[in-house]
Protein backbone atom coordinates (compact mmCIF):
# COMPACT_ATOMS: atom_id res chain seq x y z
CA UNK A 1 0.00 0.00 0.00
CA UNK A 2 0.95 3.65 -0.35
CA UNK A 3 2.58 5.01 2.80
CA UNK A 4 0.01 6.13 5.36
CA UNK A 5 1.51 9.61 5.55
CA UNK A 6 0.98 10.27 1.81
CA UNK A 7 -1.87 12.62 0.92
CA UNK A 8 -4.93 11.37 -0.91
CA UNK A 9 -3.44 12.48 -4.23
CA UNK A 10 0.36 12.11 -3.93
CA UNK A 11 2.80 14.30 -5.83
CA UNK A 12 4.83 12.99 -8.74
CA UNK A 13 7.89 12.73 -6.48
CA UNK A 14 5.92 10.69 -3.95
CA UNK A 15 4.64 8.32 -6.64
CA UNK A 16 8.21 7.92 -7.95
CA UNK A 17 9.46 7.13 -4.42
CA UNK A 18 6.62 4.63 -3.95
CA UNK A 19 7.42 2.88 -7.24
CA UNK A 20 11.11 2.67 -6.27
CA UNK A 21 10.28 0.98 -2.96
CA UNK A 22 7.71 -1.28 -4.70
CA UNK A 23 10.34 -2.49 -7.18
CA UNK A 24 12.81 -3.17 -4.37
CA UNK A 25 10.21 -4.83 -2.13
CA UNK A 26 9.21 -7.31 -4.84
CA UNK A 27 12.78 -7.69 -6.12
CA UNK A 28 12.43 -7.10 -9.84
CA UNK A 29 14.84 -4.18 -10.36
CA UNK A 30 17.07 -6.44 -12.47
CA UNK A 31 14.16 -7.03 -14.87
CA UNK A 32 13.82 -3.32 -15.67
CA UNK A 33 15.73 -2.07 -18.70
CA UNK A 34 16.17 1.65 -19.15
CA UNK A 35 17.78 3.37 -22.15
CA UNK A 36 16.78 0.40 -24.29
CA UNK A 37 15.24 0.54 -27.74
CA UNK A 38 12.74 -2.12 -28.80
CA UNK A 39 13.76 -3.13 -32.33
CA UNK A 40 11.08 -5.74 -33.01
CA UNK A 41 8.35 -7.79 -31.38
CA UNK A 42 7.15 -11.10 -32.76
CA UNK A 43 4.31 -13.30 -31.52
CA UNK A 44 5.23 -16.90 -30.79
CA UNK A 45 3.14 -19.94 -29.89
CA UNK A 46 3.66 -19.22 -26.18
CA UNK A 47 4.01 -15.42 -26.00
CA UNK A 48 6.31 -12.88 -27.62
CA UNK A 49 9.95 -12.51 -28.59
CA UNK A 50 11.27 -9.00 -28.11
CA UNK A 51 14.50 -7.82 -29.73
CA UNK A 52 16.21 -4.87 -28.04
CA UNK A 53 19.33 -2.73 -28.26
CA UNK A 54 20.72 -0.98 -25.20
CA UNK A 55 22.27 2.50 -25.22
CA UNK A 56 25.75 0.93 -25.27
CA UNK A 57 24.84 -0.95 -28.49
CA UNK A 58 24.28 -4.44 -27.04
CA UNK A 59 21.51 -6.41 -28.76
CA UNK A 60 19.35 -8.94 -26.96
CA UNK A 61 16.30 -11.10 -27.57
CA UNK A 62 14.01 -12.13 -24.75
CA UNK A 63 10.86 -14.27 -24.62
CA UNK A 64 7.90 -13.04 -22.56
CA UNK A 65 4.41 -14.33 -21.88
CA UNK A 66 2.73 -10.93 -22.38
CA UNK A 67 3.48 -7.78 -24.31
CA UNK A 68 1.94 -4.56 -23.03
CA UNK A 69 2.65 -1.28 -24.82
CA UNK A 70 2.27 1.74 -22.54
CA UNK A 71 3.51 4.95 -24.08
CA UNK A 72 2.20 8.13 -22.56
CA UNK A 73 3.66 11.58 -22.19
CA UNK A 74 7.15 10.17 -21.93
CA UNK A 75 7.00 8.59 -25.38
CA UNK A 76 8.62 10.06 -28.46
CA UNK A 77 6.42 13.00 -29.45
CA UNK A 78 4.22 12.32 -32.47
CA UNK A 79 2.93 15.62 -33.84
CA UNK A 80 0.90 15.45 -37.05
CA UNK A 81 1.67 17.76 -39.95
CA UNK A 82 -0.57 20.82 -39.83
CA UNK A 83 -1.11 23.00 -42.88
CA UNK A 84 0.48 26.37 -42.15
CA UNK A 85 2.64 25.09 -39.28
CA UNK A 86 5.82 26.61 -40.73
CA UNK A 87 4.25 30.06 -41.05
CA UNK A 88 2.77 29.74 -37.56
CA UNK A 89 6.11 28.92 -35.93
CA UNK A 90 7.93 31.55 -38.05
CA UNK A 91 5.53 34.13 -36.59
CA UNK A 92 6.46 33.07 -33.04
CA UNK A 93 3.87 30.37 -32.41
CA UNK A 94 4.82 27.06 -30.85
CA UNK A 95 3.56 23.55 -31.52
CA UNK A 96 4.37 21.18 -28.67
CA UNK A 97 3.71 17.61 -27.61
CA UNK A 98 2.45 17.38 -24.02
CA UNK A 99 5.82 15.95 -22.95
CA UNK A 100 7.47 19.17 -24.19
CA UNK A 101 5.14 21.49 -22.25
CA UNK A 102 7.18 21.58 -19.06
CA UNK A 103 6.86 25.25 -18.09
CA UNK A 104 3.25 26.52 -18.25
CA UNK A 105 4.39 30.09 -17.61
CA UNK A 106 5.93 30.16 -21.12
CA UNK A 107 2.34 30.44 -22.39
CA UNK A 108 1.89 33.72 -20.48
CA UNK A 109 -0.48 36.04 -22.34
CA UNK A 110 -0.81 33.69 -25.32
CA UNK A 111 -3.87 32.05 -26.83
CA UNK A 112 -3.49 28.29 -26.43
CA UNK A 113 -5.20 25.50 -28.34
CA UNK A 114 -5.04 22.01 -26.80
CA UNK A 115 -5.88 19.16 -29.15
CA UNK A 116 -7.22 16.05 -27.44
CA UNK A 117 -9.05 15.15 -24.27
CA UNK A 118 -6.84 12.56 -22.61
CA UNK A 119 -5.23 12.88 -19.19
CA UNK A 120 -2.12 14.66 -20.46
CA UNK A 121 -3.98 17.19 -22.59
CA UNK A 122 -6.36 18.04 -19.76
CA UNK A 123 -3.39 18.45 -17.38
CA UNK A 124 -1.79 20.90 -19.84
CA UNK A 125 -5.03 22.84 -20.29
CA UNK A 126 -5.57 23.11 -16.52
CA UNK A 127 -1.95 24.09 -15.82
CA UNK A 128 -2.03 26.83 -18.48
CA UNK A 129 -5.22 28.57 -17.33
CA UNK A 130 -3.41 30.80 -14.85
CA UNK A 131 -1.06 32.11 -17.54
CA UNK A 132 -2.80 32.19 -20.93
CA UNK A 133 -4.96 34.88 -22.46
CA UNK A 134 -7.28 32.03 -23.47
CA UNK A 135 -7.20 28.23 -23.52
CA UNK A 136 -9.35 26.26 -25.95
CA UNK A 137 -9.65 22.47 -25.99
CA UNK A 138 -10.82 20.60 -29.09
CA UNK A 139 -11.46 16.86 -29.11
CA UNK A 140 -12.86 14.21 -31.40
CA UNK A 141 -15.00 12.82 -28.59
CA UNK A 142 -15.53 13.60 -24.93
CA UNK A 143 -15.42 11.27 -21.98
CA UNK A 144 -16.75 11.93 -18.50
CA UNK A 145 -13.96 12.92 -16.17
CA UNK A 146 -14.43 13.11 -12.43
CA UNK A 147 -12.59 15.98 -10.73
CA UNK A 148 -10.77 15.47 -7.44
CA UNK A 149 -13.25 17.82 -5.80
CA UNK A 150 -16.68 18.95 -6.91
CA UNK A 151 -17.14 22.72 -6.83
CA UNK A 152 -13.57 22.85 -5.53
CA UNK A 153 -14.68 21.66 -2.09
CA UNK A 154 -16.42 18.28 -1.89
CA UNK A 155 -14.33 15.15 -2.45
CA UNK A 156 -16.18 13.20 -5.17
CA UNK A 157 -15.55 9.93 -3.32
CA UNK A 158 -17.90 11.01 -0.55
CA UNK A 159 -20.72 11.29 -3.08
CA UNK A 160 -20.16 8.33 -5.37
CA UNK A 161 -18.16 5.74 -3.49
CA UNK A 162 -20.63 4.89 -0.77
CA UNK A 163 -23.77 2.76 -0.33
CA UNK A 164 -26.04 5.50 -1.67
CA UNK A 165 -23.80 5.82 -4.74
CA UNK A 166 -24.58 2.22 -5.64
CA UNK A 167 -28.06 3.44 -6.58
CA UNK A 168 -26.54 5.18 -9.59
CA UNK A 169 -25.59 1.87 -11.20
CA UNK A 170 -27.99 -0.83 -12.31
CA UNK A 171 -27.21 -4.37 -11.23
CA UNK A 172 -26.48 -6.90 -13.94
CA UNK A 173 -27.92 -9.53 -11.62
CA UNK A 174 -29.50 -8.93 -8.23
Amino acid sequence: PMPADYPEWPSGAQVQAYLETYVDHFGFRDAIRLDTEVLATRPTATGWTIETRSADGRSDAVHVDYLIVCNGIFSIPAIPDFAGADAFTAAGGRILHTSQFTAPETAHGRHMLVIGYGKSSCDVAKASLAFTASTTVIARSLIWKIPKKLAGRLNFKHLFLNRLGEGLFRYIRV
